[in-house]
C-alpha cells in the first residue's frame, strides 16, 4: 500500500486533576447524575451553544449546570409562551441501514414529556433540497427536577445521509423552563429511557484512554482551541514560507500544492484544517519535543467537493532532527480518505537510509472518520501503542537488528504533527475538512 512516505518538513518545521469527557475537561468532577456521551457534536456545550438552537418557544441560553454527571453547561429555553417548546440539536451524518439512538438529559421545573425527531435527507449539511421526510420517537415522561435521558431509535432509510435531530417538548401550561444538555449519538440499540439518580459517583468517559487508564492531568501545552482565529502560536508553529507569492505558504507534501498557514483556522471551540481544491492545504507541528510521552485528539474529516483527488489526514510524529528514516516517524492516525471507513497506522523503525522502508502497518475496520473519535498514542521506552476510543487497537515493541534497524520505540526525540496531506498534486483536489476538537499531551 506505500509506504516510501516521507513527510516533508521545511524550515522550522491536554490542568488540575482533569476529568476528561467527549469535548471536554473539567477540573472539578460535579456532583449529581446523568449520561456520559458518545458521537454527538457539541455534546455538553462547553464552549457554545453552536448547533443547538430553539425552533419553537422563548430564545435559547447557555448555562452553567452543578447536577448533571457529565456537563458542566446546558441549553436552556426559559419561560416558554407555548405549552409545546422545540429546539434542534446537532445534525449527524449516517448510512442507510444503519439503526441509531439519538438522545439527550433534560431536566424541567415542571413536570411533561419530550420526545426526539428525525427530519432524514439525502444531501449534507447546507443544501436541504434532499428532504426524504420525518420520524418522530416515543414521548419519554418525566418529574419535575433531576435528569430523564430522552430518547429513541431510528432506522436510516434508503438514500439518507443526514440526520437532522430535533425534539419536542409538552407540558400541561406556557411558562414551563428546561435545560438540555449530553446529546448522546450511536450506532446500535440502546435503552430508550434512563432516569437519573442524584450520585456522587465520578464520572467516566470510557471512550477516552487518558480517562480509561489513569493518564493524569493535561499538560499545559494541551489544547481545547478555546480562542478564534489562527492557532496559539506559544503552542503550534505553521508554514512561514513564500511559496507562490503568498506569506505563509511551503511548498506540500514531496512537492504537491502548497501548505500554507491560511488554511488552519480555530473558531467555536474547533481547529479547521482546510483542503482546497488548487492543492493548498493546512499543517500544524506542535511545539513540544520530547521522547517519550502520551497524546490523545478528538478529530474527524469529511470531503466537501464531490470530485477530485483525495487528502490525506494525518496525526503523527516526527522526528526532532528531521533525519529520515533514521530517527523514524510514528503516522499512529492516517488514512487515505477523509469519508475512510477504516484507519490505518504506519510505524517505521529508525534504520539506515541505504535500506529500504522498514515500518510495521496496521489497520481497523470499521471507524467511520467522519464521525468524531478520540484518538490516542502512547509511547514508552518498551513499546508503541494506539487506541480509537479508549480501546487498544495496536502495540509495536522492539524489532532491532536486521537492515541496522533500531527497536521501533527509540526515536531519540519527537514532535506531534497534524496534516492534510496532498499526495495528488498542483490542482484537481476533491475540498475536504480536517477537524479536531481539542489535543491533550500526558506525561
Amino acid at each position: 500500500m506505500r509506504h516510501a512516505h516521507k513527510h516533508v518538513v521545511i524550515g522550522a518545521m491536554i490542568s488540575a486533576t482533569a476529568l476528561v469527557l467527549a469535548g471536554l475537561a473539567m477540573a472539578q468532577p460535579p456532583t449529581g447524575a446523568g449520561t456520559n456521551v458518545s458521537t454527538c457534536n457539541n455534546p455538553v456545550l462547553n464552549k457554545t451553544l453552536a448547533e443547538w438552537g430553539s425552533l419553537r418557544g422563548a430564545s435559547a441560553v447557555r448555562e452553567a449546570v452543578v447536577d448533571h454527571r457529565s456537563a458542566r453547561f446546558a441549553y436552556a429555553q426559559k419561560n416558554n409562551s407555548v405549552q409545546n417548546p422545540s429546539f434542534y440539536l446537532p445534525q449527524q451524518h449516517v448510512t442507510s441501514g444503519e439503526v441509531w439512538t439519538f438522545a439527550y438529559d433534560v431536566a424541567a421545573e415542571q413536570s411533561g414529556r419530550a420526545r426526539v425527531e428525525v427530519d432524514w435527507y439525502s444531501t449534507p449539511e447546507g443544501d436541504n433540497s434532499g428532504y426524504l421526510g420525518n420520524v418522530p420517537g416515543a414521548w419519554v415522561s418525566f418529574a419535575a427536577g433531576g435528569w430523564t435521558r430522552v430518547a429513541s431509535e431510528f432506522t436510516v432509510p434508503s438514500g439518507a445521509v443526514r440526520a437532522n435531530v430535533l425534539t419536542d417538548h409538552e407540558y400541561a401550561a406556557a411558562g414551563a423552563s428546561f435545560r438540555a444538555t449530553a446529546c448522546d449519538y450511536h450506532v446500535g440499540s440502546g435503552s430508550s429511557t434512563t432516569t437519573t439518580t442524584t450520585t456522587t459517583t465520578p464520572p467516566t468517559d470510557q471512550t477516552q484512554a487518558a480517562v480509561r487508564y489513569g493518564w493524569g492531568a493535561p499538560l499545559p501545552s494541551s489544547d481545547e482551541f478555546g480562542n478564534t482565529g489562527a492557532v496559539d502560536p506559544a503552542k503550534w508553529s505553521v508554514p512561514s514560507g513564500t511559496e507562490g507569492g503568498t506569506a505563509g505558504c511551503w511548498p506540500g507534501h514531496n512537492g504537491n500544492g502548497r501548505r500554507c498557514a491560511k488554511n488552519t483556522a480555530v473558531a467555536g471551540g474547533i481547529m479547521r484544517m482546510t483542503g482546497e481544491a488548487n492543492g493548498d492545504t493546512g499543517w500544524l507541528k506542535h511545539r513540544l519535543d520530547r521522547q517519550y510521552g502520551r497524546w490523545e485528539i478528538r478529530s474527524r474529516s469529511q470531503n466537501t467537493g464531490g470530485s477530485g483527488g483525495r487528502y490525506h489526514p494525518l496525526h503523527l510524529i516526527w522526528p526532532t532532527s528531521e533525519r529520515w528514516p533514521q530517527d523514524g516517524e510514528y503516522d499512529w492516525v492516517e488514512y487515505t480518505d477523509p469519508d475512510a471507513q477504516c484507519l490505518s497506522a504506519f510505524l517505521h523503525y529508525p534504520h539506515p537510509s541505504n535500506v529500504g522502508v522498514q515500518q510495521e502497518y496496521r489497520e481497523r475496520c470499521p471507524v467511520d472518520m467522519r464521525q468524531w473519535h478520540n484518538f490516542a498514542f502512547e509511547w514508552t521506552a518498551s513499546a508503541l501503542v494506539g487506541y480509537v476510543d479508549g480501546v487498544e487497537w495496536f502495540r509495536v515493541s522492539g524489532g532491532g537488528g536486521p537492515n541496522g534497524r533500531q527497536n521501533i520505540q527509540t526515536m531519540p526525540s519527537g514532535h506531534l504533527n497534524i496534516q492534510l496531506d496532498n499526495f495528488t498534486g498542483a490542482g484537481g483536489l476533491r475540498p475536504a475538512v480536517f477537524e479536531v476538537d481539542w489535543v491533550r499531551v500526558y506525561s
